[in-house]
């Protein structure tokens, strides 16, 4: 686990490599400070796993994470949520509620 600094640093250049669509690289930095339990980066995490054009691009992983944003009640996760099981053909679950 990195200290709170470093971890707002973190989100911050994820957010400035996100405007750019440099997933990967955000990926990476987030991942690096991600706790397990942060709903923020959990939320960032799930978007850039649902998005085709990041080489690893998987709405598994975008469910898990945007499940952890969710549950925590983040507007963004809970509609990424549903989209990712949309995606999945699993949407009933996230009528489920």
């Amino acid at each position: 686990m990195i200290d709170e600094s470093a971890r707002d640093e973190a989100v911050q250049k994820s957010h400035d490599l996100l405007e750019r669509k440099q997933y990967a690289e955000a990926c990476k930095l987030l991942l690096d400070a991600f706790d397990g339990k942060d709903p923020a980066l959990a939320t960032q995490l799930g978007y850039i796993y649902s998005k085709p054009k990041f080489h690893g691009h998987d709405l598994t992983l975008s469910e898990s994470y945007y499940r952890i944003g969710a549950e925590a009640g983040d507007d963004y996760a809970q509609q990424g949520l549903g989209a990712a099981l949309r995606g999945l053909g699993r949407e009933a679950e996230g009528l489920d509620g």
